[in-house]
């Protein structure tokens, strides 16, 4: 077959990107899949640990008890405030003493009608009656002051017990049982793959491209195999100037837990339409 002349190929090249139709330039951009949950639970308060309930790589669910602190001292502090709490002999002892007050400004007043008693006494006798009175509510608070320091125990009690604040995966325990602790000390940490996340940082000018509440497909591999399904949970409304990127998150479902978190997850972005022409034609 006899090849054209180098000009006739030319020309038909010309004519055929200035015919050519408009393209999407697509761009594939790369983030990584993160836990959507992630905690390290410290210390609850600074005491011995006294057992750990889990291993690593354990399933838990929400408000399971994950590791307990040696709690012996506060459930006496618990008791002594119940004792304080439950206890009424100071109300009645003030209850009986302004009685006897009441009696005996009653018996001061008939005296008075008498002749008796004089006006001094009739009001000295009434002052002790309104201190007994005062006496009586302030038995009343003391003891209302004790309940609620028996319910500041009792939620004190509670801090010692260290709990699973969601439903997740424990990744590392970081200390053993016996070891004397302080609030700043790790006990363990905890994940949630149910689900997953998968961040990126777009280019501005994709800004406006995705819908929140979408779904996307989103893949495991640069060659766009092995995709998933992210839905679009999160845009952030502020592009970072220095990078000219935004940031955008995923939410991938992994009810099975069978995919790990940490790995590279690739998005291809729709590009601007543009029309492919010449090197340097008008």
């Amino acid at each position: 077959m006899k090849r054209l002349p180098l000009h006739l190929t030319r020309l038909l090249l010309t004519l055929g990107l200035a015919l050519a139709p408009a393209t999407a330039l697509a761009q594939r951009v790369e983030g990584t899949v993160q836990p959507s949950k992630e905690v390290v639970l410290n210390a609850p308060v600074a005491a011995i640990l006294s057992v750990i309930n889990v291993h690593e790589g354990d399933r838990v669910e929400a408000q399971t008890p994950l590791a307990m602190m040696d709690d012996g001292l506060q459930r006496v502090a618990v008791r002594s405030a119940q004792l304080a709490a439950g206890s009424n002999t100071a109300i009645e002892n003030a209850k009986l003493v302004l009685e006897d007050a009441q009696i005996q400004l009653d018996r001061i007043r008939e005296s008075e009608t008498k002749g008796a008693a004089s006006e001094w006494e009739v009001r000295r006798a009434a002052l002790q009656v309104e201190v007994e009175t005062a006496q009586l509510k302030q038995a009343t608070e003391e003891q209302e002051l004790a309940k609620v320091n028996l319910e500041l125990e009792r939620e004190r009690l509670k801090r010692y017990a260290v709990l699973a604040p969601f439903t997740g995966r424990v990744l590392r325990v970081e200390a053993q049982a016996g070891a004397s602790l302080t609030q700043q000390d790790p006990i363990l940490s905890l994940v949630s793959l149910h689900p997953l996340e998968a961040e990126f940082h777009l280019p501005a000018t994709s800004y406006g491209i995705l819908k929140t509440g979408d779904p996307y497909n989103l893949s495991r591999a640069q060659d766009g195999q092995a995709v998933i399904v992210g839905r679009l949970i999160n845009i952030d409304p502020v592009i970072d100037p220095a990078s000219q990127t935004f940031r955008v998150v995923f939410e991938i479902d992994n009810a099975d837990e069978a995919m790990p978190a940490g790995f590279p997850v690739f998005l291809t972005l729709p590009g601007q339409t543009a029309v492919a022409h010449e090197d340097g034609a008008s």
